[in-house]
């Protein structure tokens, strides 16, 4: 079996020049056995650019590519992937540090595994992720059957991942959020993406990091992506009839889109959403429908009370 002979660590970056780099010290203080390691910082159009003199201590071991016009995230990581020299890719976000001395077990679980050259992606765990087991081999289901929990970093085999012509989605419509659960469904569904409880990356509290996409704030400033969002993964679900299949999940996400209709103050939509496709108690109907004539800043207060309870 091949063992991995580098690894590049792709991190998108726009207009936050200074919260990557702890970022890339908890990459850089790694120990690898015999594996090279670079990072590629993409820096996606920034107006607020990352000083070269902040990486010139790293020297060729961090390179800064930077982009002529803006892509959003998804498309920032394409590039990366494409420009990226190591024979697998690690995504990252600019503000999870990696935690201290894990990277090279991780590596070790990979290439522990039979034919692990085949996959075009594998997941390592997040503080936040969680799956039952320490090892799945996830197909796409076990997303619907939520037999994982949280968030886990890729690792993209360069050569199979390009070969398949997988991409990060690139929609116009949601450019300014992740939508990379399509393209986990996609992997999941042709080739199975192998995944360990092993953590490797500190993910920061949504609460209370206001540039996080999950931080409650951009409920409402970016509600009309989040709502594009539930309605891709619908459509999917749609498509391959996993909507009759795992009715609960098809009705949270319904759900979701729901909320993030009221939020963009489409709530007329949603009352017909909620009359003609959601599938949930008279009560929990009935609850529903009544949030919906608050105004949208007190539906806003009521989510955070609620998501505050569900922690």
């Amino acid at each position: 079996m091949k063992k991995i002979e580098t690894i590049t660590v792709v991190i998108t970056n726009h207009n936050r020049p200074k919260i990557i780099l702890p970022v890339i010290e908890s990459i850089i203080d790694q120990p690898l056995k015999n594996i090279g390691l670079d990072i590629l910082i993409i820096d996606d159009a920034s107006t607020k650019q990352i000083d070269p003199n902040d990486l010139k201590k790293y020297g060729k071991k961090v390179k800064l590519h930077r982009l002529n016009e803006n892509v959003g995230l998804h498309g920032a990581r394409n590039a990366g992937i494409k420009l990226a020299k190591g024979d697998f890719i690690i995504i990252a976000d600019d503000d999870d540090p990696f935690i201290p001395n894990t990277l090279q077990k991780a590596l070790d679980l990979m290439v522990s595994l039979d034919n692990y050259l085949k996959y075009p992606m594998l997941f390592f765990a997040r503080t936040n992720g969680y799956i039952q087991k320490d090892y799945m081999l996830l197909n796409e289901e076990d997303f619907f059957k939520k037999a994982l929990k949280g968030d886990f970093t890729p690792i993209i085999n360069k050569k199979v991942f390009l070969e398949n012509d997988f991409i990060y989605p690139e929609y116009e419509s949601i450019r300014q959020i992740s939508c990379e659960i399509l393209l986990s469904y996609e992997i999941a569904r042709k080739f199975g993406i192998p995944t360990w409880n092993h953590k490797i990356v500190i993910l920061g509290d949504a609460d209370t990091t206001t540039n996080r996409l999950t931080n409650p704030d951009n409920w409402l400033i970016k509600a009309k992506q989040f709502a594009k969002l539930q309605e891709l993964e619908i459509e999917y679900m749609q498509k391959y009839g996993f909507d009759k299949k795992y009715i609960d999940y098809y009705n949270f996400k319904l759900k979701g889109l729901y909320i993030y209709m009221l939020l963009d103050n489409r709530k007329i939509e949603a009352r017909k959403l909620l009359k003609e496709k959601i599938d949930c108690s008279f009560f929990v109907k009935f609850g529903l429908f009544i949030i919906s004539y608050l105004p949208i800043s007190i539906i806003y207060k009521f989510l955070k009370i609620y998501r505050k309870m569900k922690k």
